[in-house]
């Protein structure tokens, strides 16, 4: 399965937009994960791994070291306590206020649901993960 980076753009029916990267199969499953997380779909494109736009895009795609430590923090904690790991994503994506992360957490369910390993969901975002 060859992965290739997506910049999308969509809308949902209240007018919020929202934008990021998928890095997935093909432009089909990243507008199934658009509209997996409420929006239209507006705009996607393949974006070149070799491009100026690819490596400020990965450069601003970068989350804060808290953010991801806290998300890190709730996700063992409910780990711990016996919680499964989509119910804890699930939960940790509705309470985190940090959009970048909170994408990334819906992805990962997405994968995860789909029967990919939390392992291979994760390397889907190596810039985060890495």
């Amino acid at each position: 399965m060859l992965l290739a980076l997506f910049y999308y753009e969509g809308k949902n029916f209240y007018g919020e937009k929202t934008s990021g990267i998928f890095e997935t199969e093909n432009k089909n499953s990243v507008a199934k994960k658009i509209k997996n997380q409420g929006f239209i779909p507006v705009k996607i494109r393949k974006i070149k791994t070799n491009s100026f736009s690819y490596k400020i895009t990965t450069f601003l795609n970068k989350v804060n070291p808290m953010d991801l430590a806290v998300f890190c923090g709730q996700f063992a904690v409910m780990l711990d306590a016996g919680v499964t790991i989509l119910e804890s994503l699930t939960s940790i994506a509705k309470q985190t206020e940090n959009r970048k992360i909170r994408d990334t957490i819906i992805d990962l369910t997405w994968h995860i649901k789909r029967g990919y390993t939390l392992a291979e969901a994760c390397r889907n975002h190596h810039y985060i993960f890495s």
